[in-house]
């Protein structure tokens, strides 16, 4: 068993660099192509509460939505609130 899987993660795929959107860099689509998934991550302010959210922008071979997902960090992991 590995570290991570001792803390609740199964794996990890590639890690890959990113430059934000809008930066107007056309370099972008070859930074992102060679990543299997990727998910990004925001924190927005709704109802004068913070709110982490999560969406999911590609999953190679898997349907998923494109919805931004509320989630919270426990002491058991990322827990999607759906």
């Amino acid at each position: 068993m590995t570290e991570l899987q001792r803390t609740g993660i199964d794996g990890l795929d590639r890690l890959v660099g990113g430059i934000p959107r809008g930066s107007g860099n056309r370099l972008m689509d070859f930074i992102f192509s060679p990543a299997h998934n990727i998910s990004r991550f925001r924190i927005r302010e709704a109802g004068g509460k913070l709110r982490r959210e999560l969406r999911i922008e590609k999953m190679e071979g898997a349907a998923h939505s494109l919805d931004w997902l509320p989630f919270e960090i426990t002491s058991k992991g990322i827990v999607l609130q759906v």
